[in-house]
């Protein structure tokens, strides 16, 4: 993966930024991941088939993203004091001869909590569709590997939050809230699966 440097960061800078956080050694290939199965389908097709030689971003603009991930790190090392609790952990299935990946941020008593790190405007927005779809990837990757799930749910961690702004409707209370979504069952969740893949397929 390429990246460009437009602002001339030192090189302990652009590599604590561009590290990857989110893939471990362990982890085993697969063909999509479930944050790939978001995206829009020719997005999907296209980053495959110009892996080699992609200039994905600039150093600069990842940079929300690596605070966020150093919040994701700060998370999991206080997740291991909590008992009973399953953490980043990686599982895969298989869906007409693909393999499907995801990595869910925690696991506990049957609820998925994954940890976004956004804007309050996205909160405003009260879009969570995205959000929705990924997270029913990782429930029925949790089923089909003998867990089961009876909820989801977003915190959001909101990077602009100002108190001041409390006037404003439809405003968030508190810079960190919770988004409950919308869990499928296994039918539904298994059929967006295929539906999915086979469009993905159809697209190459």
């Amino acid at each position: 993966m390429h990246f460009t440097n437009r602002a001339n960061l030192p090189n302990e800078i652009v590599a604590a930024i561009t590290k990857d956080r989110y893939t471990d050694e362990s982890d085993q290939p697969s063909d999509y991941s479930a944050s790939s199965l978001v995206n829009p389908i020719q997005l999907t097709v296209l980053k495959e088939r110009h892996k080699d030689n992609l200039v994905v971003e600039d150093v600069m603009d990842m940079f929300w993203r690596f605070r966020g991930s150093v919040a994701h790190q700060v998370l999991e090392d206080s997740w291991h004091e909590s008992m009973g609790s399953k953490i980043e952990e990686r599982l895969y299935t298989k869906v007409l001869g693909k393999t499907i990946s995801g990595k869910f941020d925690c696991y506990h008593n049957g609820e998925i909590r994954d940890y976004k790190f956004t804007k309050v405007y996205k909160y405003m927005k009260n879009d969570y569709w995205e959000w929705e779809v990924q997270l029913n990837i990782y429930a029925e990757l949790l089923r089909r590997n003998g867990h089961y799930v009876n909820k989801i749910t977003v915190w959001m961690f909101l990077d602009d939050f100002k108190a001041a702004e409390g006037y404003k409707k439809g405003y968030p209370s508190e810079p960190i809230v919770s988004i409950p979504l919308n869990l499928w069952d296994s039918f539904s969740a298994s059929t967006f699966l295929k539906n999915r893949v086979q469009e993905i397929q159809n697209a190459s």
